[in-house]
């Protein structure tokens, strides 16, 4: 259990960076089926504040982990640790602006935002830029354009999009296109909340097993 942890925060971790599942197969060395398995499981939230936070976060332990490796050579190069200290600290800034911009972690952007976002990554995709390209473009996390390709793919109806947050949408990731617009479609019929179109994503998943 503590080991699938353990590959979970990894693959998380790489997502955040804007790594795709194939690169993330090939990194960590496992199927792309079990990659995208895995993927499907992870809470990623569609606020962008939140995803970058969490970016930076990550950013933040690479950059402790190459201190701390610095500091245990016997020939340490003091330049490479002093401007590790200065971007985690640059990177904690970043953070805290974040938060008194946004409110903290919990608050949340507006549906129609987010989707008026997902059509402007959609004619970036269209004019031929790579999701890296677009996450700095727009200065959101790589992993917010993952979501937003996802989401675009669905085409959905603007009656859904009305009715439905992006974060419900994600939640049905790992279902077939089918399978898919049948949960949306109930969520919408029948009010569901995110756990509950989660809990039916995954009894769906367990039947088809």
């Amino acid at each position: 259990m503590e080991e699938d942890s353990l590959l979970k925060n990894k693959i998380k971790s790489l997502l955040l960076k804007g790594f795709d599942n194939n690169e993330i197969g090939k990194l960590l060395n496992i199927p792309d089926d079990k990659v995208m398995k895995i993927i499907e499981e992870i809470d990623l939230s569609d606020d962008i504040k939140v995803n970058s936070v969490d970016y930076y976060s990550d950013l933040q332990k690479d950059l402790s982990k190459l201190v701390y490796s610095e500091l245990n050579k016997e020939s340490r190069d003091s330049n490479v640790i002093l401007t590790a200290i200065k971007l985690q600290a640059s990177l904690q800034e970043k953070k805290l602006f974040l938060g008194k911009q946004g409110g903290g972690r919990e608050t949340r952007i507006s549906h129609q935002y987010i989707y008026e976002r997902d059509n402007e990554i959609k004619e970036l995709k269209e004019l031929g830029k790579t999701d890296e390209e677009i996450a700095k473009e727009l200065e959101m996390a790589p992993v917010s354009v993952y979501q937003a390709n996802d989401r675009n793919a669905l085409e959905l109806s603007d009656a859904l999009k009305m009715k439905l947050s992006p974060s419900i949408v994600t939640e049905t990731k790992g279902l077939d296109l089918k399978r898919r617009m049948d949960l949306l479609q109930k969520a919408y019929d029948e009010d569901l909340t995110r756990a509950e179109v989660r809990k039916l994503r995954n009894e769906i998943k367990n039947e088809s097993r």
